[in-house]
């Protein structure tokens, strides 16, 4: 399912009460710069074990260099204060991740692609997590 759809995503969590339900949206405009950026993604969510899920996608009128898509992104996975997953694409760095401190280069593909690849990560954390 396309993220601009506008349909909401459903992507099951192991381990958690439910599912993270995404719902994206358009009508709400941030100012990125001095261009208008468009809030198309905001969920905030709290798991069964404390996690903090944040997400905000925006769509920008031109690429955050030296990004070549027209997206502008922060996805987090923290608990306890921490960050645990991170994904991001900051002016200067590019798509980027970070998991438990580590950075590295994303190759972004599509907004799909993105939160599959977000959502994988966090599983195999948690997985990770759950082993003794």
């Amino acid at each position: 399912m396309s993220i601009s759809s506008r349909q909401p995503i459903e992507i099951a969590k192991p381990g958690c009460a439910g599912i993270w339900l995404l719902k994206p949206y358009a009508d709400r405009c941030h100012s990125y710069g001095m261009a208008r950026a468009t809030l198309i993604i905001r969920e905030r969510r709290v798991d069964v074990s404390g996690g903090i899920l944040d997400i905000k996608v925006w769509r920008v009128p031109a690429p955050v260099p030296p990004s070549a898509h027209a997206y502008k992104y922060s996805l987090y996975y923290g608990r306890g204060g921490q960050r645990l997953v991170g994904f991001d694409n900051e002016r200067g760095k590019g798509d980027h991740i970070h998991v438990t401190g580590q950075e590295k280069p994303y190759s972004f593909t599509s907004l799909d692609i993105l939160l599959k690849d977000f959502f994988a990560v966090v599983r195999a954390l948690e997985d990770h997590d759950d082993k003794p």
